[in-house]
């Protein structure tokens, strides 16, 4: 996955990621001619992709052409972080950010493996978390973010309940925290929403907000 500044977000594999980023950066507009023959309107030009043999990644060329972070989602069971070290790795040389999703369907050991294999700077969920005292240490040690999807996590059965979401546990133990949708066609919500359930079922008010948010 690519976050862009834009909002957009791009699923890749290894051998096209490339070919769409070139694609949609080569991909403008171009100038016609009105129905009236004077006034000119846009239209957006189709990016055609073309068959290449890549012998090393350019990834790291669309840094600073919109690129903001990669990021790694999916189901965690069988399917674990690790096996992508390598793109990490070279993410990670490269400076750029990059988030994992786990500790949602799997228990902490994905939140083991996005942190010590790949280098994740930021957890996506991270709802089990709290079994493992000494990994959860290390998380707030250094500083790792926890991004927390309520209604999500509730939805695929992370939580046996809203108000038994770990969210005001690791925030009252300094955690970085923060609020997010995940999924807000899915889920039906919006960050409006998950502020007032924080508000209605953790008593978070204006100065905790404010915390997780700036």
């Amino acid at each position: 996955l690519y976050n862009t500044k834009t909002g957009s977000t791009y699923f890749c594999n290894s051998t096209k990621c490339t070919e769409i980023l070139e694609a949609l950066e080569e991909a403008g507009t171009e100038e016609v001619k009105g129905t009236d023959g004077s006034k000119k309107s846009k239209k957006s030009k189709i990016p055609k992709f073309k068959k290449k043999k890549k012998k090393k990644s350019k990834i790291p060329k669309f840094k600073n052409k919109g690129v903001v972070g990669f990021d790694l989602a999916g189901a965690e069971e069988n399917f674990p972080a690790k096996d992508h070290r390598e793109a990490f790795y070279m993410i990670l040389n490269n400076n750029v950010n990059a988030t994992i999703h786990a500790g949602e369907a799997f228990g902490p050991s994905s939140i083991h493996q996005a942190i010590h294999h790949c280098g994740a700077h930021r957890i996506g969920h991270g709802t089990r978390l709290k079994e493992d005292s000494d990994l959860m240490n290390y998380v707030n040690d250094h500083r790792i973010t926890l991004e927390t999807c309520l209604t999500s996590n509730w939805h695929t059965h992370s939580v046996r309940s809203l108000k038994q979401h770990p969210f005001r546990y690791y925030y009252d133990r300094g955690i970085r925290v923060t609020l997010n949708t995940d999924n807000r066609l899915i889920s039906n919500t919006s960050l409006t929403k998950e502020f007032g359930l924080a508000r209605d079922l953790f008593d978070f008010q204006l100065y905790d907000f404010r915390e997780i948010t700036i």
